[in-house]
């Protein structure tokens, strides 16, 4: 059972991370691209009086969303990271260990008993 869960810990890590990663990067480009829109919103202030909008407000309630919809995907990349990918690689690493251990002693207990069956042999 060791084994096997260290190839099961090791891919999820994997793909933990990965995603986590993939999500850190798409909450980074729409930050940019909020910030894009905002600074030609701001042009677009400066070279037409403000005129109250209805549509104006709900583009700014868009990009508002999709600013906060990108704080939670960085949040969520975070989370994977910390509390997902790591902790099951140290876990991984920690089931290696113990894998090693229960080899090492299977060893000796092996070489104790081809000797003991050698000084059987040898008796009989």
């Amino acid at each position: 059972e060791i084994l096997s869960s260290k190839f099961f810990f090791v891919p999820v890590s994997d793909f933990t991370q990965q995603l986590g990663q993939m999500y850190e990067q798409h909450a980074e480009e729409l930050q940019m691209l909020v910030a894009n829109f905002r600074k030609r919103n701001g042009e677009l202030r400066k070279e037409r009086p403000a005129c109250p909008s209805s549509l104006f407000h709900t583009w700014e309630n868009l990009l508002q969303e999709v600013e906060i919809d990108s704080q939670a995907l960085g949040d969520i990349a975070s989370i994977l990271g910390r509390q997902v990918s790591r902790p099951l690689l140290e876990r991984s690493f920690h089931r290696k260990m113990q894998s090693r251990k229960v080899f090492s002693h299977r060893e000796s207990y092996e070489t104790i008993i081809a000797k003991t069956e050698e000084k059987l042999a040898k008796v009989c």
